[in-house]
C-alpha cells in the first residue's frame, strides 16, 4: 500500500481522524512507518495487511458472497471454488 492508500485506510475505516494523523506525522516525519504506527496504537495490529485479513470479513477480501445452504450445519463449505 502506499502512503496515500494508507492515510484513506485509516480515515475511512474510523481508525484515526484527519487531524489525529496531521498531527503525528506533522511531528515525527511523513512516513508510511507512522502509518504503520498509527494503525498498531489504535489496532494493535502492526501491518494494514494483518488488519484486513483478520478485522474484515469474508465479503470485503473476496467481494462476494456465499449462500448460507452452501455449508453444512458445523458451517464447513460443501462445494470448493
Amino acid at each position: 500500500m502506499t502512503y496515500e492508500e494508507k492515510y484513506n485506510y485509516l480515515v475511512e475505516n474510523d481508525i484515526a481522524t484527519d487531524d489525529e494523523i496531521d498531527l503525528v506525522v506533522k511531528i515525527n516525519g511523513y512516513t508510511e512507518e507512522q502509518l504503520d504506527n498509527i494503525l498498531f496504537v489504535r489496532t494493535g495490529y502492526r501491518s494494514f495487511e494483518s488488519y484486513i485479513y483478520y478485522e474484515c470479513d469474508e465479503e470485503e477480501l473476496w467481494n462476494e458472497e456465499k449462500d448460507e445452504e452452501d455449508f453444512d450445519e458445523e458451517g464447513y463449505n460443501l462445494f470448493w471454488n
